[in-house]
């Protein structure tokens, strides 16, 4: 997750951030603070083009996934949930509110036509986002992971 987020445009980066709540803004103050050598308590204050800068340069330095994924997750399970639901819902993953339990596979045959849904109803970067996360999730489903790589030649 860490590869999807460092290599994010700084406009995009921003982008996931002010959809994050204020709870999990304030969670990423800790690592932001340190890229800047400056306490939490200050990294509100500091314009937002210098935050996302220092937390975008914490990522690359510690090289630190969890925290990488923690933030992608609470993007698409925060202000883009919908669009998760609705990938599950149209593959056939049992899920609670955007959340899989379970060892339930996308039915190979409904990804192709869910992610044209998808791409009617969402922009189209929160979807390719969602098929990077989905192909880690599922590396052994062929029709997610072209769909991911359709989704990489199209923003290329």
């Amino acid at each position: 997750m860490l590869q999807l987020l460092t290599e994010m445009s700084p406009e995009r980066l921003t982008e996931l951030y002010e959809s994050l709540d204020a709870r999990a803004q304030r969670a990423l103050d800790d690592p932001i603070s340190k890229a800047l050598n400056s306490r939490p308590q200050t990294v509100a204050k500091r314009p937002l083009g210098m935050r996302m800068k220092a937390l975008r340069a914490h990522l690359m330095r510690t090289r630190d996934d969890d925290l990488a994924g923690e933030l992608i997750r609470a993007y698409l399970l925060g202000a883009r949930k919908e669009l998760v639901t609705d990938f599950l819902g149209g593959v056939g993953i049992e899920h609670e509110d955007g959340t899989v339990e379970g060892d339930d596979a996308p039915d190979e045959a409904k990804v192709a036509s869910t992610v044209e849904t998808l791409l009617s109803k969402h922009a189209a970067a929160d979807v390719q986002l969602y098929l990077e996360v989905a192909a880690m999730q599922w590396p052994e489903s062929k029709s997610v992971v072209a769909a991911r790589d359709a989704g990489r030649s199209t923003a290329s």
